[in-house]
């Protein structure tokens, strides 16, 4: 988490852009899709950490080159992929190909692998005094990786080969801001169809806000101490609504693996979708289907039951390698917003949701007010 705090002064400037762009809306007096801005602002967000620079979704407040779009449309194809036996992937990404949106789509998130690999090769020409300024994430990968006598720039034994690094970065900008989006989205829908939750939440950060407890913006470590409903509220929404619902696969072991009462032989695979573990009712209740922050804040041991089923970040050694970043976005962002409008729905439609791993939705339309 360290780390990640060393660029928390980027994640700022991004937060304070989104807070404009959303008071230039409420002003021109027009319906927001709020959903839409908050996965401009993931993408900004994962620029500025992986690479120290903006994406510039923000900036111009559009889908720049469209890859936004290109990234959802690829989805379907890349979950398909992602659980077909390897000796399939081939057949399968060729004929995907000959359809020419599905070939568009995959250009344009393959320009992501070439923006990276060109950076790269940028940050490669740096000097030790240039390169030590640096505090992005693709600095600290570079860091550790080889250069053509197999030892990084220091000397040290490598952990990264460059292509690595690139592959990297890339995963980290296909992954990193869509679980942020899908988990900031879920927060303000649920705050809005639960007002009594709604009201409770603005009431905690108008009150540390008057007690000089919190500063413009939020930091991380002000809203994780003095927003105690706030950081429930986030966590019951990416239970309810895991930003990640598919299979989390493993492979039983050589002598296989006796799970539940179940023998699971050598070889098989064997996955939990955190959409369903995270409402199971033997451990969140009979009212895990509902959401209800408080349960929350009924006391450390029953959080601490809870959280070991908490599997949208996955688990284990195999914990997403980003989940710290995606909550000091989360927990600075979401209070944030909550600080600065008032908001509830502007339809009375249920969102529209898509799961192609990530479980991602759309028709977050909202009607904003800025507070006073």
């Amino acid at each position: 988490m360290s780390n990640v705090l060393k660029n928390e002064s980027a994640i700022d400037d991004c937060t304070t852009l989104l807070m404009k762009r959303l008071e230039e809306a409420t002003g021109a007096g027009q319906d927001v899709d709020l959903g839409y801005w908050l996965e401009l602002y993931a993408y900004n967000v994962i620029g500025h950490l992986l690479f120290g620079r903006s994406f510039g979704f923000l900036e111009s407040g559009t889908d720049v080159g469209s890859f936004v779009e290109s990234v959802a449309a690829s989805g379907p194809l890349m979950c398909l992929c992602a659980v077909t036996p390897s000796y399939l992937r081939t057949a399968i990404l060729l004929c995907a190909m000959c359809i020419p949106s599905t070939l568009r789509n995959f250009k344009a998130v393959g320009a992501t692998v070439v923006e990276a690999k060109n950076i790269m090769q940028h940050r490669m020409q740096d000097s030790a005094d240039e390169a030590a300024k640096r505090t992005d994430i693709l600095a600290e990968l570079l860091s550790r990786a080889s250069t053509p006598g197999d030892k990084t720039v220091s000397g040290d034994k490598a952990w990264f080969t460059q292509k690595e690094v690139v592959l990297e970065a890339w995963a980290g900008i296909m992954a990193g801001a869509d679980s942020v989006a899908v988990n900031l989205r879920a927060f303000v829908y649920y705050l809005m169809k639960n007002p009594k939750c709604m009201s409770r939440a603005v009431e905690e950060i108008q009150n540390a806000s008057s007690q000089g407890l919190l500063s413009t913006p939020i930091t991380y470590h002000e809203s994780t101490k003095h927003l105690p409903y706030i950081g429930a509220c986030i966590k019951e929404a990416a239970r309810i609504f895991p930003s990640f619902a598919n299979s989390l696969a493993r492979v039983a072991p050589a002598e296989g693996i006796t799970l539940s009462g179940q023998y699971i032989p050598s070889g098989y695979r064997v996955g939990i979708n955190p959409a369903f573990v995270q409402h199971d009712t033997d451990v969140f209740g009979n009212d895990a289907h509902v959401f209800n922050p408080e349960r929350w804040l009924e006391s450390h041991e029953r959080t601490v039951v809870m959280e070991k089923s908490m599997l949208f970040f996955g688990a284990g050694t195999r914990t997403c390698v980003g989940k710290n970043i995606a909550l000091t976005e989360i927990h600075k962002v979401a209070p944030e917003i909550l600080r600065h409008f008032d908001m509830h729905m502007a339809h009375d439609r249920p969102w529209k949701t898509t799961n192609t791993g990530f479980n991602k939705q759309r028709d977050v339309i909202v009607k904003l007010t800025t507070r006073t």
